[in-house]
């Protein structure tokens, strides 16, 4: 940790709470700035909000514990998140920050720093605060056991009753149980180990997912096997390759650290296909951040990147002797599937392991195809804009030039997870309606007399009303309310949203990825059960040069103007407040209409 920025930042927060200025940044505005990928003009919107005496103190808290979180990611620096902590001493706020802490001092190899401040800003969590807390606090408990080998186990039987805790609705979040596997897989224990897994792919009927059911059957018998104080070598290895195949490589690459088998395996096969597997893992990961890292930093791409990434791809296929298409090679021995090119304006790798594969039928306006539907998980990388957004949001998937619809599954998972939490009744629903509140004011002042502007505070609304509305068919059944909202989610996003790109493609060779874009998020709002889904994930999107920005901002021009024109046909309609503001006024019919009014093939 460098001394001289904590002082930069110190400086710059005292010059900016006395400096004149016509319009202080607010949060919401700092929080888009840097959605839009400019992070240091963020960085400079956050202070003016950490220092500025009219904003709430839940607001300045934020604006700090986003200062830290960036200069974690960014520069792998701690200085930011210290003066967070130092000045949210105590309440939710610091139930937050303690997360966030966390994280950027075990990247940073610091883990135990921010202990103490954890344990004491873990009285004042609620719920979905306090289970993230808690995951945070059992992973650097477990980082704290495999460095330091005399205090293991009671590092471990510390991460243990952390993720004991949690509530048992999130048990499936993958940050739980991808902690909570981690935490078995350095104890040897079997039994947990499978329970995770199982909780992990939210399985209940057998114990692997479709694209690993070659496995099917023996996952508690590979643990049991390989924990076991006289394991073979054969039974290590085949643990292992089951790991790399399913995407686990830092349990599998601690796991092989730990039971020396690279030094008894030197000539075995299976092991030097993993051992090689899990070099170029590493090695791709560390080009990642750097690359991303320089791209966060200049706001520029990293031209050399893709090069690199080639580079070690062919690499890894000399190595294993592969002739032809690597990829082809990667995916049969490592189930490992992605794209490389360019993303939003940025060099990307987006790469993970399969989890799912069939054939999908798609029909939209008498037009019908089949399609490659692929799932994938544990992502190498997610791209430059994925890592830059940490958590907020992330690519879910895409079309790719060989028929297939590809579907990121950590994009998805949490969702149905977040939305059960703040439909019951309770804390989180009351936060959830009490910050929607706020954003709506934010939302209203940046569009204006009646502009276009990201909304947020809408997208919001628009999706609670779908889950309030399958709250009421399901009743109290939270494993059903989970599995309609993933079910409405997937057909949403991937068989209406990208299954529109195939058929356009299909059909209408030669339009632009703007074009693409903007057909496919009105197909995403016509052809869905609730369209209200597919619109709040336009009014929640950004509205930037990029196809996607290009697409959000003409579906929303056309609903401004349908609204602008029958104002009154929209029942509670508000005229003193912008159009864009009251999409959640109109009813599925009308959200439907509009769509089909703007999409080419519906005229």
């Amino acid at each position: 940790m460098k001394a001289a920025p904590a002082v930069a930042v110190a400086l710059f927060l005292a010059l900016v709470a006395t400096a004149p200025k016509a319009h202080a940044a607010t949060l919401a505005e700092a929080l888009a700035t840097y959605r839009n990928n400019h992070v240091a003009e963020a960085e400079r919107q956050l202070g003016e909000v950490a220092a500025d005496p009219a904003a709430s103190a839940a607001d300045r808290a934020a604006a700090l514990r986003e200062l830290g979180r960036i200069d974690g990611l960014v520069r792998a620096e701690t200085d930011a998140i210290a003066t967070a902590m130092a000045q949210t001493p105590g309440g939710e706020d610091a139930c937050e920050t303690a997360a966030v802490a966390l994280r950027v001092y075990r990247d940073a190899n610091q883990p135990a720093v921010p202990l103490a401040y954890a344990q004491t800003a873990s009285a004042a969590c609620r719920s979905a605060s306090a289970d993230a807390l808690r995951v945070q606090r059992a992973r650097t408990f477990l980082a704290l056991a495999l460095s330091e080998p005399n205090a293991r186990t009671q590092h471990l039987i510390a991460a243990v009753a952390q993720l004991d805790g949690i509530s048992e609705i999130a048990r499936g979040a993958p940050d739980v149980a991808s902690a909570r596997f981690a935490v078995a897989m350095a104890r040897r224990d079997a039994d947990a180990a499978l329970s995770a897994w199982q909780d992990y792919y939210w399985l209940s009927e057998t114990d692997t997912p479709q694209a690993l059911s070659q496995y099917a059957g023996r996952i508690h018998a590979m643990f049991a096997a390989a924990f076991a104080p006289d394991a073979s070598d054969a039974d290590v290895v085949a643990l292992i390759e089951l790991l790399v195949r399913a995407g686990w490589a830092p349990e599998a690459r601690q796991f092989a650290a730990e039971t020396n088998i690279a030094a008894r395996a030197a000539n075995d096969a299976s092991w030097a296909r993993s051992a090689a597997f899990l070099a170029f893992d590493q090695n791709v990961r560390a080009i990642t951040l750097r690359a991303n890292r320089e791209m966060a930093t200049t706001g520029q791409p990293a031209e050399w990147y893709i090069g690199e990434i080639n580079a070690a791809m062919g690499a890894l296929a000399q190595t294993l002797g592969v002739e032809g298409d690597p990829r082809v090679a990667f995916a049969e021995m490592f189930g490992i599937y992605g794209s490389l090119g360019d993303t939003g304006g940025y060099p990307s790798l987006h790469g993970g392991h399969f989890v799912q594969e069939e054939h999908i039928r798609v029909s939209q306006y008498g037009r019908s195809g089949e399609v490659r539907f692929i799932v994938i998980d544990h992502m190498v990388s997610n791209g430059f804009e994925s890592w830059l957004w940490d958590g907020w949001a992330e690519t879910g998937g895409w079309s790719s030039s060989d028929n297939a619809i590809v579907q990121i599954r950590s994009s998805y998972t949490d969702g149905p997870l977040n939305a059960l939490r703040r439909t019951r009744p309770g804390p989180e629903r009351e936060r959830f309606l009490a910050n929607n509140a706020r954003a709506a004011a934010d939302e209203r002042a940046a569009l204006g007399r009646d502009g276009l502007a990201q909304l947020p505070a809408t997208s919001d609304r628009l999706e609670q009303q779908v889950y309030d509305r399958i709250a009421v068919q399901v009743g109290e059944d939270n494993e059903a309310f989970i599995a309609e909202v993933w079910r409405a989610t997937n057909q949403t996003s991937i068989e209406s949203h990208e299954g529109r790109h195939e058929l356009d493609k299909a059909n209408q060779p030669g339009l632009s990825d703007a074009q693409l874009e903007f057909r496919a998020k009105l197909s995403q709002i016509i052809f869905a059960d609730y369209p209200r889904l597919g619109l709040a994930s336009v009014a929640g999107g950004l509205m930037n040069e990029s196809a996607h920005g290009i697409g959000n901002r003409r579906v929303l021009e056309g609903y401004r103007r349908w609204m602008r024109a029958h104002r009154n046909d929209i029942a509670g309609f508000d005229r003193s407040q912008p159009a864009l503001s009251q999409l959640d006024k109109l009813t599925d019919e009308q959200i439907v209409a509009i769509a089909r009014g703007m999409d080419p093939w519906a005229r």
